[in-house]
């Protein structure tokens, strides 16, 4: 397809999506500057100047072709001026359209609720083809002004625990897309009538850290030596005598949860060359460098062959205290549990009782029923327990940028999100 638009007696030529240089007219001086955008249905439009010495003009062609879905934009230019003068005024992003009138798409206006330091201006920043306006929960709950824009926001970004208290505010709310990895909060309030998806695909690589720093400094004894240095204590154990610690390709590892971020820590967990073992909702497949998968209800099958358990579930009503009451009791003498997942997947007060009875020898814990913590937990002195403050996988601006603009660009053409929340499953 060859469109030619002419303007000030000279033309240029457009041949799907390559740009030629323009036959000029008697008058020398003048020339033109043409920019290339994307064509391909409803993308967005990417402005490249591909001349660096340009006249300008005010004069802008816009050219459709209704059957080839493609939009073709050619500034033309008779004015002396630089060619970043020339691009400034059209970098702003905006949507092809491809119905056969010469409209533009306008930008998606979106709503951000969220503590996480910058996500507004990185919004607004890097993603294309949308107006971000940031607020915070105290201006959400407090501020006359805030009710108009809940109202009308079609789509919004938000921590889960601070949407799920201004969700019923939103009576225009077609799309949620959650900054965590955990989205139980919005089970607490009542609305459903909207698609959510959840910050997946990035949290993988810094659960998989945790789990593996904790695993070897059990393993290898850091906290006895770091005490040892405090009291200027070298040790009087015999190099010759019973080894202190195990290599990692002596021991099993036990991923609960074998989705995106349990897969992950699995294939890690392997490439140090532990055994692992796993338990998931369904045993459709079985991900890399797993030796063995369980369906749930068989959890204690897993407990019983693994050195390290680490649970990845999420709260549902399906999980919520699965490893409470006597389940505990069923794992390998002196294994050790991990909890990343969710609190009450793991019931407390049991963790205490299997450490006191010797069926575990330690529970490193990042997640708990109500956080923070409260001052009077037992959690916190309990010589077998390691508390960490949920910080085993924070959500950074640039992750939730990139999984958010890509599901933007579906939203936008009406295709399929990804990373959909399912009410009836719970996560």
């Amino acid at each position: 397809m060859v469109v030619v638009t002419r303007h000030n007696k000279f033309s240029c030529m457009v041949n799907r999506g390559t740009c030629f240089t323009p036959r000029r007219n008697q008058n020398k001086s003048t020339s033109c500057c043409i920019l290339r955008v994307a064509r391909s249905r409803r993308h967005h439009c990417r402005h490249h100047c591909r001349h660096h010495h340009c006249r300008l003009s005010h004069c802008s062609s816009f050219l459709t072709h209704s059957r080839s879905r493609r939009l073709h934009f050619v500034f033309l230019s008779s004015r002396a001026s630089s060619s970043s003068s020339l691009a400034a005024p059209f970098m702003r992003p905006f949507m092809c359209s491809s119905s056969s009138r010469d409209d533009l798409v306008e930008p998606t206006d979106v709503l951000c609720l969220s503590e996480i330091d910058g996500l507004t201006d990185m919004l607004n920043k890097h993603v294309q083809d949308c107006n971000v306006t940031g607020m915070t929960i105290q201006q959400a709950l407090n501020d006359p002004g805030a009710l108009p824009l809940l109202a009308k926001a079609e789509v919004v970004v938000a921590d889960p625990p601070t949407f799920a208290t201004v969700a019923d505010r939103c009576e225009s709310l077609k799309w949620f897309q959650s900054t965590f990895a955990g989205v139980d909060a919005l089970f607490k309030a009542e609305r459903r009538d909207y698609t959510a998806t959840r910050l997946s695909g990035v949290f993988g690589p810094a659960m998989s850290e945790y789990v593996m720093m904790h695993v070897l400094a059990l393993e290898r004894g850091y906290a006895t030596n770091a005490n040892r240095q405090r009291r200027k204590e070298w040790g009087t154990r015999s190099r010759v005598a019973q080894a202190s610690y195990r290599t990692l390709d002596r021991c099993t590892l036990g991923v609960i949860g074998l989705g995106d971020i349990g897969s992950r820590v699995a294939k890690v967990a392997s490439s140090f060359g532990m055994r692992v073992v796993g338990c998931r909702n369904t045993v459709s497949a079985v991900p890399e460098g797993v030796e063995i998968v369980w369906p749930l209800e068989e959890v204690g099958s897993l407990l019983k062959e693994s050195d390290y358990v680490v649970n990845l579930l999420p709260s549902t009503p399906q999980t919520r205290g699965l490893l409470g009451g006597g389940t505990l009791s069923a794992a390998k003498r002196g294994a050790v549990l991990i909890n990343v997942g969710r609190g009450d997947v793991v019931d407390e007060a049991s963790i205490i009782e299997a450490l006191d009875a010797g069926h575990i020898s330690h529970a490193v814990l990042d997640v708990f029923v109500s956080e923070p913590l409260p001052p009077d937990s037992p959690l916190w002195s309990h010589p077998g327990v390691t508390v960490t403050p949920h910080h085993s996988a924070e959500s950074f601006p640039d992750d939730v940028v990139r999984v958010f603009a890509e599901n933007l660009k579906l939203y936008r053409t009406g295709e399929a999100l990804k990373h959909v929340l399912s009410w009836e499953r719970g996560y």
